[in-house]
């Protein structure tokens, strides 16, 4: 009978080889599974947090008589997209999605400055209006946070405008980019487009109001 070569751990370098093959097998099979469960968690809240601001908005409208679209001049149709957040972001946070991108860079705002503290374009001066009937009875959100992969959720507010123009959007919604980084709805600017499947698949979103 050969005897066994001691080591630290009472294992043979074979038994070790072994041992260390099981581990790095299971890791291929668990590491695998546990990004697909993060990544579906990620997608359920994102799900959950689109559910609750699409609802926030809708009552701000039920509220206010208009859609958040103020500006911090007190122009009632100056807004095209609210994002969530704490500053509007100075530069692209998504991949491509140039067209998105080009309207949150031009006219956009916080989505808490209309739902959580009256301040369009962070001016007092220019709140919605209040009367016994009718206003501003926020805060209709707690919170206006990031999606799960860190970027801005989107309100496409424009289709909300009292007088819209040619380039006016027609669908209000709220969107993450979701997982890829990249927002593949596109932004419809006329009344013919489709009703229904307006979210694109890979973005996770819902259709708030329809311009007709």
């Amino acid at each position: 009978m050969v005897p066994r070569s001691p080591n630290s751990s009472g294992m043979t370098l074979v038994e070790m080889v072994a041992a260390f093959a099981v581990v790095i097998l299971l890791a291929g099979i668990v590491v695998p599974t546990v990004k697909a469960r993060i990544e579906a968690a990620r997608i359920e809240r994102a799900e959950r947090d689109v559910t609750v601001l699409g609802a926030a908005v809708r009552d701000f409208w039920h509220a206010n008589g208009v859609w958040p679209c103020r500006d911090g001049t007190g122009n009632a149709d100056g807004i095209d997209v609210l994002v969530t957040g704490t500053a509007i972001p100075t530069s692209n946070p998504w991949t491509s999605s140039t067209d998105w991108w080009s309207r949150v860079s031009g006219r956009s705002d916080l989505l808490s400055n209309h739902l959580v503290r009256n301040t369009p374009g962070g001016s007092s001066a220019a709140k919605y209006p209040s009367s016994k009937s009718r206003g501003w009875r926020g805060p209709f959100v707690d919170a206006t946070p990031l999606d799960p992969w860190g970027r801005p959720y989107v309100v496409l507010v424009g289709a909300g405008h009292a007088s819209p123009a040619g380039s006016d959007p027609v669908h209000l919604v709220v969107l993450s980019a979701g997982h890829d980084g990249e927002i593949s709805t596109p932004i419809q600017l006329t009344t013919s487009a489709a009703s229904t499947g307006v979210i694109a698949t890979g973005d996770v979103g819902l259709l708030v109001w329809r311009r007709t």
